[in-house]
């Protein structure tokens, strides 16, 4: 059973990021400790903690969902899918933000899924400014759902 906990254990946080072959610098438990107006979010598998996720709040419009790992042993059971939607739903019904965003490493093929499940879209492709990876922005607002259908208006702006 997956059970999904706001926390403030940045130590168990930051352990469990440390496992993350994505993160060039894992965070401390003060850097995370330090993150300004952010939830942090603890995925629990049978009480196990197995995964982690946190929304930051940017501005008056912007959120960004970070840090989403799993544990690998913990893995294609839905926890992702839980603490996005999770950070998700914090992001719109606490922080108030329409628009969420998130980004993902070019090759991370698993998470580009579970965006694009989740309403989000690709806005831009750009080179990491702490590494030679190559970075996508995924886009999520509020006001669309991964059904909308746009206008063909919309249509011509879409990325």
């Amino acid at each position: 059973m997956i059970t999904i906990e706001t926390s403030t254990d940045y130590e168990l946080i930051a352990d469990i990021l440390s496992r993350s072959p994505a993160l060039i610098r894992p965070p401390s438990a003060g850097k995370l400790r330090a993150m300004p107006k952010t939830t942090f979010f603890l995925a629990l598998y049978n009480g196990a903690p197995s995964g982690v996720s946190c929304i930051q709040k940017l501005d008056f419009w912007h959120s960004m969902t970070k840090y989403l790992f799993v544990v690998e042993e913990y893995r294609r059971r839905g926890i992702a899918g839980e603490l996005l939607s999770e950070s998700v739903s914090h992001a719109e019904e606490v922080y108030h933000t329409p628009v969420v965003v998130a980004t993902t490493n070019v090759d991370n093929v698993p998470v580009h899924m579970l965006n694009r499940r989740h309403g989000f879209r690709i806005c831009v492709r750009f080179k990491s400014p702490l590494s030679e990876n190559v970075l996508l922005l995924w886009v999520r607002s509020g006001v669309s759902s991964p059904s909308h259908e746009m206008e063909p208006e919309e249509k011509q702006l879409e990325v």
